[in-house]
């Protein structure tokens, strides 16, 4: 009874957050307060607490009194059973959706479904009409709708506009800039900041000192666009005092002038061939092989025989290789000789055959019984791949070409160096490692899957993957958490790539109360195609989330049997119109010609003949049963047929055939997608991998 009257009392009262902020201001030297909760004006000699009004007070404390939540969204108290989330009100929990961006739950405020983190991220205001929108053409600073009405070459006040944004402003290039990161984005960033060349060209300079090498490979990729116009400014930053030990830039300035190839930057580059740091010297050395100039051979050969960088010796050979420079032969030679290094000497035998090739042959074939394993087995593959297996064969060379796994030493050499500062050495040697095939190398691999460079973390998921050693599953699992969206695709393909060996910890982590986690785990066994998963994904039809739901059946359509069909019709009451068409798609795709007998006996038991879904899915197996038919009826006619028939028959048929068409690939079975002609109507349907099953009806 009591409860009852506290409901009323709620039911009477609008409780807001913070509603004095929106209330008038109330002078200091005022006799009156404002409450702290409904914003009522009163005298300070009735405030109780020296925040409340007596009202507000008596609803909080019999709220304490009863052990009542607050909701976080509408901040209406709460029996805590009467909702499943303690801080949410069963109303609330009814509105929460998943952000189609990260998939976490919220309750949306507008048509928009997204966080606000991937709304701040995500969306953008349209510069002409001002209205916020989702980026999907290639214009990300103008609405979908502005944007047809400027490619129709309409003159109105919006051309006007647009011309007014066009102003190579520092604040648009930083923007443009930011958007190379967004794939909905690039294209057009890419083409406005090229357009832009000079204007841009200082700001993408400055910008390549980031740590993410993807980020500055796409500024160089920008930079090397603009071409010959961004010659000076490179060179000039070269020079410039204030980028001294800014390392990051100066390489960056280097491979974008190697790329151009402008033989104004040869002087420059020779002069950054002493420079203290060892990346910007090796960088130079790339640039001047790229640009090929004459010029360079004699500092290259100097920095050859004098370096005692390896990977600035390394580079210096490559680009004496590019550069075919013929009095660098015997100091190459000599590097053969006495380095000991494998990677440099497999550089100076790959260079010495660009410079030579029959003198190269010759060194290849001395090395071919190397000690080393890595330049023993470079050597066999080169010969056989451009002189055959023939050739090997007459010099009494007969072993196989197989993939060695690295000596004790070489191993325990590379666990060393993944502890190391440089990123590049870290990552070199996570790539030799996972190239290795030893299943000893994942359990120190898998130390780095939380290095600080994004780019490692991803490398050390793929060599996992292919490396499958069960003792890194948990980890590979743990990773589906991570709050960068690559790294969960990554950890994805990971685990997908174990098969069936990482089912059983797939099953005992789809008792998680994550659901996000339980979200992934159902698309990796739907991955993995193993039919052992079929079970997992039948129970997880069940799930709470609808999300994980959605994703059960999906994963269902590509490996479900018979097995699967009465727990998927048991969804077919579901209201959601996505879950509808999942399965409809599910069942079309499961069902052969025995099973229709179940759904017809389903149809008149259950439904009484009135299910118009389950009815459509009928029609639409027999559609597809009728088809194949057809299908394996014409091939057994073809091959009756004698064989000159059919010779003549594909002859007459060759001018209808594509040239550039790859006629052996069948079409896909399993995205209904590839059958949609118009652009459009793919993109009216959302991200719904299944949404387009009633538009493919259509053609």
């Amino acid at each position: 009874m009591t409860i009852l009257i506290f409901k009323q009392k709620l039911w009477g009262l609008n409780i807001r957050k913070l509603r004095h902020r929106s209330n008038p201001k109330v002078s200091s030297t005022s006799g009156f307060s404002k409450c702290h909760e409904c914003g009522k004006l009163i005298a300070k000699s009735e405030m109780i607490d020296s925040k409340f009004c007596k009202d507000c007070f008596d609803t909080i404390s019999l709220a304490n009194k009863l052990a009542l939540k607050r909701c976080a969204t509408c901040h209406e108290y709460f029996e805590p059973t009467s909702s499943k989330d303690p801080y949410h009100c069963s109303e609330c929990l009814k509105k929460m959706r998943r952000c189609t961006n990260c998939h976490k739950k919220f309750v949306p405020d507008g048509k928009i479904i997204l966080c606000p983190v991937c709304y701040s991220n995500i969306v953008r205001t349209c510069q002409i009409c001002k209205q916020d929108f989702v980026p999907k053409s290639g214009y990300h600073q103008i609405c979908p709708k502005c944007y047809r009405k400027l490619k129709h070459n309409k003159k109105s006040n919006i051309s006007k506009k647009v011309a007014d944004i066009d102003n190579k402003n520092k604040k648009t290039i930083e923007l443009l800039i930011k958007a190379l990161n967004d794939p909905n984005t690039q294209e057009y960033a890419t083409k406005t900041l090229i357009e832009m060349q000079k204007d841009s060209v200082e700001i993408l300079i400055e910008s390549l000192n980031n740590k993410s090498k993807f980020k500055r490979d796409q500024y160089v990729e920008v930079l090397f666009q603009i071409g010959e116009d961004a010659v000076k400014p490179l060179i000039k930053a070269l020079n410039d005092e204030k980028y001294h030990e800014e390392y990051l830039i100066k390489t960056g300035c280097i491979k974008v002038l190697g790329l151009i190839g402008d033989k104004r930057a040869v002087e420059p580059l020779i002069e950054l061939l002493d420079d203290y740091d060892s990346y910007v010297r090796s960088s130079s050395a790339k640039s001047l092989g790229l640009i090929g100039d004459k010029r360079a051979v004699e500092p290259l050969i100097e920095l050859l025989e004098n370096d005692i960088n390896t990977f600035v010796r390394k580079a210096s050979v490559s680009a004496l290789g590019k550069l075919g420079a013929s009095n660098a032969i015997n100091p190459i030679i000599d590097t053969i000789d006495d380095d000991e290094d494998p990677n440099l000497t497999i550089q100076c035998l790959k260079s010495l055959v660009e410079i030579d090739y029959d003198l190269g042959l010759d060194y290849l074939l001395k090395n071919v019984d190397n000690p080393n394993k890595l330049i023993s087995n470079f050597s066999t593959n080169f010969i056989i791949s451009n002189e055959g297996e023939e050739y090997l064969n007459t010099l009494e060379k007969k072993d196989d070409i197989i993939q060695q796994e690295l000596s004790k030493d070489e191993f325990l050499e590379l666990v060393n160096n993944l502890l190391e500062d440089d990123p590049d050495i870290r990552m070199e040697s996570v790539r030799r490692l996972g190239l290795s095939g030893n299943p000893r190398a994942a359990k120190y691999l898998v130390k780095l899957i939380n290095d600080n460079d994004d780019e490692i973390r991803l490398e050390v998921l793929k060599y996992l993957g292919k490396l499958k050693n069960l003792e890194t599953i948990d980890s590979l699992i743990k990773t589906l958490k991570h709050e960068e969206t690559s790294m969960r695709w990554a950890a994805e393909e990971a685990l997908a790539n174990f098969g069936s060996d990482a089912i059983p910890k797939i099953a005992k982590s789809l008792e998680s109360n994550d659901e996000d986690l339980r979200y992934y785990l159902v698309a990796i066994l739907g991955e993995i195609e193993d039919p052992n998963s079929e079970n997992l994904l039948i129970k997880s039809l069940n799930d709470s989330d609808f999300d994980v739901k959605l994703k059960s059946i999906e994963s269902l359509s590509k490996i479900g049997t018979d097995k699967s069909i009465g727990p998927l019709l048991k969804l077919l009451n579901d209201d959601n119109a996505r879950i509808q068409r999942n399965l409809s798609y599910c069942l079309i795709k499961i069902c052969q010609e025995k099973d229709l007998d179940t759904l017809e006996n389903t149809l008149k038991s259950e439904y009484m003949g009135e299910n118009k879904a389950l009815k459509s899915i009928i029609t639409k197996i027999n559609k597809k049963i009728q088809k194949e038919k057809e299908i394996k009826k014409s091939d057994d006619s073809e091959s009756n047929l004698p064989i000159g028939t059919i010779l003549t028959k594909d002859s007459d048929q060759k001018s209808e055939i594509n040239p550039y068409e790859d006629i052996s690939e069948e079409p896909s079975k399993t995205n209904p997608s590839d059958d949609i002609p118009d652009k459009e109507s793919k993109e009216d349907l959302g991200d719904d991998p299944f949404a387009i099953l009633d538009e493919i009806t259509k053609y």
